[in-house]
């Protein structure tokens, strides 16, 4: 349960990047409770550089990678909950927004989001079954199978 920070500066003759994630964890018998931030600023980035929001897991109710821009603000608190075996139950609760310009905490542009399911882990690495609901009245299935590397 030790909180994880990490960071990510680019700075180049082309684009400015810069990348903040923080995640913690705290466990409470079978709960555990798993706040995360992510911030991220750029200038001028190309494409493949823009932050997609929510990351890898993209945002509960969307697509992957669906809303990027070179502003992303997400703040989000996962709950797990111990079943049987290798089985876990969980739920996300996420607010975030994505944006190309402006300002990093803009006003507009904020989406909540809730994501609930059941993960696993395995010798193949963990899966997970999830349905996620977002603000804009959108919904959409998530299925991980393995780690993304």
């Amino acid at each position: 349960g030790v909180p994880l920070f990490e960071g990510d500066i680019a700075w180049t003759g082309v684009y400015r990047r810069v990348q903040f994630e923080g995640n913690g964890s705290l466990r409470a018998g079978p709960v555990q409770l798993s706040p995360r931030l992510r911030l991220g600023w750029g200038e001028k980035l190309p494409e493949q550089a823009t932050f997609p929001l929510g990351g890898d897991d993209g945002f509960p109710g969307l697509h992957l990678g669906e809303l990027r821009g070179d502003r992303e603000v997400l703040v989000g608190l996962m709950i797990r909950y111990g079943l049987t075996g290798p089985f876990v139950a969980r739920a996300e609760l996420v607010t975030g927004r994505s944006a190309s310009g402006g300002a990093l905490f803009g006003s507009t542009g904020w989406l909540i989001g809730l994501r609930a399911g059941l993960g696993a882990d395995t010798p193949v690495g963990p899966i997970r079954v999830e349905y996620g609901l977002a603000s804009t009245d959108r919904g959409a299935l998530f299925v991980r199978l393995g780690r993304w590397f």
